[in-house]
């Protein structure tokens, strides 16, 4: 059983160009605990300050915590538990559950892992999940089986592989309705805040920079 979980972290300002080149430093030793969290397929971006996860386990993993030797460099979050640098996103929607399917990652030797931000209207939060519920479990315009959108608060998180894969085997969902909008992208557009740097521009998903990748298939 395969399950994901995507993680949000904010470096502190004196890192922001600089974390690529710390993690490329310490690779080997971090490498050495992605291991030993039991991760097997790990992908990590970053947009300015923000700090993204994508992550595989064949275990359930509750929470991913950065290694000492990285915690001062990002701030940390109270937690009913202490403070932490990462915090884990909520899954809004899937296009596929590597737990209902065979299919997941045979054949995708070779993928470009793409990961992307957004943020949301405050006031449009539950307008997004509403019609991202609807429409994977509508089950019907699938589109790539890997693609998943995580939340920390209106900050949205995508990941997704090309080229992308349909899972034939993956069943319909909970609803036997055909009520998502075929306007998609209008109804989408309503939900997002413009970016600062292009205020009167249609807002758009923004590719982030892959910093680092990992996989351990034999784990």
């Amino acid at each position: 059983m395969i399950y994901r979980t995507q993680q949000r972290s904010i470096l502190k300002s004196e890192y922001l160009d600089t974390f690529k080149e710390i993690i490329n430093e310490r690779q080997e030793s971090f490498l050495k605990d992605l291991d030993r969290f039991g991760l097997t397929f790990v992908r990590i971006f970053q947009y300015e300050s923000n700090v993204f996860i994508y992550a595989e386990s064949l275990e359930e993993l509750n929470n991913f915590e950065w290694p000492t030797q990285f915690s001062d460099f990002f701030h940390t979050w109270p937690t009913g538990f202490g403070t932490q640098t990462s915090r884990v996103m909520l899954d809004i929607f899937h296009d596929a559950e590597p737990q209902l399917t065979q299919i997941w990652r045979k054949g995708k030797d070779l993928v470009t892992s793409v990961g992307s931000i957004i943020f949301l209207k405050p006031e449009k939060y539950s307008s997004y999940v509403f019609y991202h519920f609807q429409l994977q479990e509508e089950g019907l315009r699938k589109f790539n089986m890997s693609y998943i959108i995580g939340s920390e608060g209106v900050c949205l998180f995508s990941y997704q592989e090309q080229p992308a894969l349909l899972d034939p085997l993956y069943p319909r969902g909970i609803l036997e309705t055909d009520n998502s909008p075929e306007n998609w992208d209008d109804v989408m557009d309503e939900h997002f805040q413009r970016w600062e740097d292009t205020p009167t521009v249609r807002a758009a998903w923004r590719e982030m920079k892959l910093i680092m990748s990992f996989e351990n298939p034999g784990k």
